[in-house]
Formats: structure tokens, C-alpha cells, sequence
């Protein structure tokens, strides 16, 4: 009687452990989507920082705009064939100038690039929301 019991109770945990794995959280889409959101924030952030004349912040902005990008790009993968396509040049885009404004040590600078980041974010947001549907 008791091996049947201690039985009952493995399957059981077993049973509520797989459940609890089949949930798969939100799809490709809504990462994306909700990347997008994260990464015009991140950027207007980093917007602030600058006409605040904060360097310092500015490029704590920009490594969230950074973590974005990485975001973004880890939900395109998982998006039908297609859809990701669309936009993978304004991502590439986005990086390169997120790269090279991390690089940069002249708060000026980094205004003027941060300028064509956020154009760049515009017309990326723009896409993925017409792609999307978000």
C-alpha cells in the first residue's frame, strides 16, 4: 500500500512538472514587440542624457540600447520566414551606430550620432509595427 501511494505521488509531481513546462511564455511576436517598445525608450533615454550633457549616462543609455538590439534580434530569429527580413538592415544599422557612439569620448558627438540612431529607431519601429502588427 505504501509503494503504491509513494507511486501515485512520483506521477503526480511528475505530471505537475511537465505542466508547468508546457507553458511557453510569449511568442516571437510579442518579444518583439515589446523589444521595440523598450528599445524607442532606451533611445530617448539616452536622448535625455545627452541634452543633459551627462556622458557618463548617456553611455549607461546606450548599453541599454545595446541590450535592445540583442533583444530584438533573439525574437527576429524566432520569427516566420519573412518577417524578420524586412528589417534586418535597420537592425544592422542601429548596431553599427550604437558601436561606434560607445566608442565615442565627446558628449557632441554622440549627440550628432544619437541623431541617426533615433531616425534609424523611427523608421525600425515604423516597420516592425506594420510587420507586426504592434
Amino acid at each position: 500500500m505504501a509503494r503504491r501511494a509513494l507511486a501515485l505521488t512520483c506521477v503526480l509531481v511528475a505530471g505537475a512538472g511537465l505542466g508547468a513546462c508546457g507553458d511557453d511564455g510569449p511568442s516571437a511576436q510579442e518579444r518583439a514587440c515589446e523589444a521595440r517598445t523598450e528599445l524607442r525608450t532606451s533611445i530617448d533615454d539616452a536622448g535625455d542624457d545627452v541634452n543633459a550633457a551627462n556622458l557618463g549616462e548617456a553611455r549607461d543609455s546606450l548599453d541599454d540600447v545595446g541590450e535592445d538590439i540583442d533583444e530584438l534580434t533573439g525574437a527576429m530569429g524566432d520569427l516566420a520566414e519573412g518577417q524578420a527580413e524586412e528589417v534586418q538592415p535597420l537592425v544592422d544599422d542601429l548596431r553599427a551606430t550604437v558601436d561606434r557612439l560607445r566608442a565615442t569620448d565627446e558628449l557632441e558627438s554622440v549627440g550628432e550620432g544619437l541623431a541617426d540612431a533615433r531616425e534609424t529607431v523611427g523608421a525600425l519601429v515604423d516597420q516592425l509595427g506594420a510587420t507586426l502588427q504592434c
